[in-house]
């Protein structure tokens, strides 16, 4: 299997409320799940950084559903091409919302999601992202 990194940063259209964040987070993991993707996203509250990793056919699918969903725009790709290894294994996706982690607890947050990744450009951007307010 050729797996396959993508990672992006966008903006968020308009306001996302904590029941939109659960339905992003609930449906994103399923979908990620049957397809064997794995990954984090962060939100931030205006921006959102995330990393996905899977088969090539399914991220093909994946990356289409991406750009077009609406509650973000702005989208600009950090990585999108072969990868090694995964970083988020194990991970149908893991969530970061500033909403949850007030302060100074969300860099800490997305400090310890990305301990574990063996890839030093994956964590600058998760860490670089969460240092810089939105």
């Amino acid at each position: 299997m050729q797996l396959v990194r993508y990672s992006y940063t966008s903006r968020a259209t308009g306001p996302l409320d904590a029941n939109d964040l659960l339905q992003l987070r609930v449906s994103a993991a399923r979908w990620n799940d049957l397809h064997g993707v794995t990954g984090l996203l962060v939100f931030d509250g205006l921006r959102f950084v995330q990393l996905v990793e899977g088969a090539s056919e399914p991220m093909a699918r994946l990356v289409d559903r991406i750009v077009a969903d609406r509650r973000h725009h702005q989208i600009q790709v950090v990585e999108h091409g072969d990868a090694a290894r995964r970083q988020f294994k194990g991970w149908a996706l893991r969530t970061c919302w500033r909403e949850e982690w007030p302060g100074e607890l969300f860099l800490a947050a997305v400090k310890q999601a990305v301990a574990h990744c063996s890839d030093a450009a994956v964590q600058a951007l998760f860490i670089g992202f969460g240092c810089v307010p939105g």
